[in-house]
């Protein structure tokens, strides 16, 4: 029982940075998404302008040395 009692108070110290080095890193993320299928569409829609540009030929990010 004492030796709980001692290591208990390192435990929760150690928890408790390493939940706050989680959350720093979590922020660095970005913020969190609201809608997520609102910025599934914007990120499918981004897409398909992309390769619809390159294949008219108005992209201005067309690589020319692997075609």
């Amino acid at each position: 029982m004492h030796h709980i009692q001692t290591c208990l108070p390192m435990l929760k110290q150690r928890i408790a940075a390493m939940i706050a080095h989680c959350q720093m890193q979590l922020k660095t993320y970005g913020e969190p998404m609201i809608d997520k299928s609102h910025t599934l569409l914007r990120i499918v829609t981004n897409f398909t302008n992309s390769y619809t540009s390159a294949i008219d030929g108005t992209s201005n990010r067309i690589e020319t040395n692997e075609l």
